[in-house]
């Protein structure tokens, strides 16, 4: 007489050597359970890395296109130097201020910009010197306004002339 056991699902006894219980038909080894959590396990994992990439990848340093070779990509335009004040604790500061629009004449998205300004006397010696992270991205050949502002070191009288130029920036690389 073959052994019995009692399935656990339906309370019925059944042959030992049963793997589904032929009155309730449950699965009986445990087998599915052993092997099917882990497998969800591991795609729950994958799942998780594949959001992270998607949504978070390029705040993890994932890489895009490299800065230096796309540099020419960038055109500054109608730029021009502004003197004012600006209010601050104890009163009034003394401003300088290069606005202007820039544009990106490439085929790649770009955001993290740097912009350096750098300010120059008559002799063309450099006086003072501003950058200006601007967070927002700008999309392939499209436009963006900027400003580089910050409190004047010097008379306005020694600031004759500018540059202003796209110091770095981070190519925006979607993973889809």
């Amino acid at each position: 007489m073959a052994d019995k056991k009692t399935c656990r699902y339906c309370i019925t006894e059944i042959d030992a050597r049963a793997r589904v219980c032929p009155n309730c038909r449950q699965w009986l080894s445990g087998k599915v359970w052993r092997i099917g959590l882990p497998i969800g396990v591991l795609l729950a994992m994958f799942a998780a890395v594949a959001w992270v990439e998607c949504t978070l990848g390029k705040k993890l340093g994932t890489p895009g296109e490299e800065f230096a070779k796309h540099v020419d990509d960038f055109r500054l335009s109608d730029c021009e130097l502004k003197f004012g004040q600006e209010a601050c604790q104890g009163g009034q500061r003394e401003v300088v201020a290069v606005v202007g629009t820039l544009q990106n004449d490439g085929d790649l998205p770009w955001e993290d910009i740097t912009l350096a300004a750098a300010f120059f006397d008559k002799a063309g010696g450099i006086v003072d010197a501003m950058q200006h992270y601007e967070r927002l991205p700008i999309a392939p050949h499209g436009t963006m306004p900027f400003k580089i502002s910050g409190t004047r070191q010097f008379p306005k009288e020694q600031y004759a002339s500018y540059k202003v130029q796209v110091a770095m920036a981070r190519h925006v690389r979607w993973p889809f």
